[in-house]
């Protein structure tokens, strides 16, 4: 028996509202709503250093419910228009995530309230740039090193962190985007003769797989194709000579800049949202005042951008192209068939429910 019985919303323009979550309790909230609910859920919290803990927590109650445990889909960990770009770990388990959120059975899914806004790649783009391999598939090494390299991946002397590959004869190291370990192909001629993880600081094989997937190294391609878009929408998109913009002039280069990734829509004709990435039945749990902390979130980047859109030497999109607006945050959440909202602090909860029975909150 469930140690608390949650109420879940049926249609989105009713949401309903949970409050009195003190200590683990939004936690525990959760896990429950996740054995009641037939779908995915997508919790958002404004502070991203809580998602972490919140992780720990649903994980402890869910114990061995693995087909549900919770994951992360972290921000970049930067901020708004900065000149830097995300550590690879971190675009490592983003686009696991999109690859696995479109065909998400079960599960919970926890991110920052920013990340709700950010214009993402196309749900079709990371599916369309990723492949399979398997033990016994017959593979041309020069082949092969041509696709890592088209769809992001650096061919380095030894791999050290995701998105890195490197070929010594028979043998090729992968670190792929999406695990935690790289792997070790051992050819034999042409064909793939086994598929070992190895440990990056020993070099020494580890388990044996059959078969592993290759996701994109980035959420920006930069195929021919990709870098053709960017320079056509990179010339709409400003005024002036293209040319005297170190972004455009590198990018057309096929050289990723730091901070590339907040051009990301110049690379596609259409962009999408977690929103887009989630399917049709996924609940979402927000916090209560979270239209609120979105409207302060938008407020933010805005000021970032007004105090860096006057660099002659980096054109830079407004937030509109990178983010949704309040009003299409709103407009997505109508489209939703469930959204529960949620207070840590507050008195609104009735435990109407007797001591020996599950407990009900609003």
């Amino acid at each position: 028996m469930p140690k608390l019985q949650t109420i879940l919303p049926d249609s989105p323009d009713k949401p309903v509202r949970w409050g009195g979550l003190f200590g683990a309790g939004l936690a525990l909230a959760v896990t429950e709503a996740s054995h009641q609910h037939d779908g995915p859920i997508v919790v958002a919290l404004s502070n991203p250093r809580q998602l972490q803990v919140l992780a720990h927590e649903i994980n402890f109650f869910l114990g061995d419910s693995h087909a549900r445990e919770a994951q992360l889909f972290p921000d970049w960990e930067t901020l708004a228009y900065d000149l830097f770009s995300p550590h690879q770990e971190i675009t490592s388990a983003r686009l696991s995530l999109l690859a696995a959120l479109p065909k998400l059975k079960h599960g919970i899914v926890l991110t920052a309230t920013e990340s709700l806004l950010q214009k993402l790649p196309p749900v079709d783009y990371v599916l369309g740039h990723s492949f399979n391999l398997k033990t016994g598939d017959q593979i041309d090494i020069h082949e092969l090193r041509e696709r890592l390299t088209h769809v992001g991946y650096h061919l380095v002397n030894q791999v050290l962190t995701q998105g890195e590959f490197t070929i010594r004869g028979g043998i090729v190291d992968i670190f792929a985007m999406g695990t935690r370990q790289p792997f070790r192909l051992d050819m034999f001629g042409d064909e793939i003769d086994s598929i070992r993880y190895f440990d990056p600081d020993t070099q020494r094989s580890t388990d044996a797989t059959e078969q592993i997937m290759l996701l994109p190294a980035r959420e920006i391609p930069f195929t021919e194709n990709a870098i053709k878009t960017f320079r056509h929408a990179f010339r709409s998109e400003f005024e002036g000579d293209p040319a005297k913009q170190l972004v455009y002039e590198e990018t057309s280069k096929g050289n990723p800049t730091p901070g590339i990734e907040y051009y990301l829509p110049l690379f596609y004709d259409e962009t999408a949202t977690l929103f887009e990435y989630a399917p049709d039945n996924t609940l979402f749990i927000l916090e209560g005042d979270h239209q609120t902390q979105v409207q302060a979130i938008l407020a933010q980047i805005q000021d970032r951008y007004e105090n860096r859109r006057h660099d002659i030497n980096r054109k830079i999109l407004p937030p509109g192209r990178l983010y949704l607006t309040q009003q299409e945050y709103s407009a997505e959440l109508k489209t939703r068939p469930q959204a529960v909202q949620f207070a840590q602090t507050g008195k609104n909860v009735d435990w109407r429910a007797p001591s020996n029975h599950p407990q009900t909150i609003r």
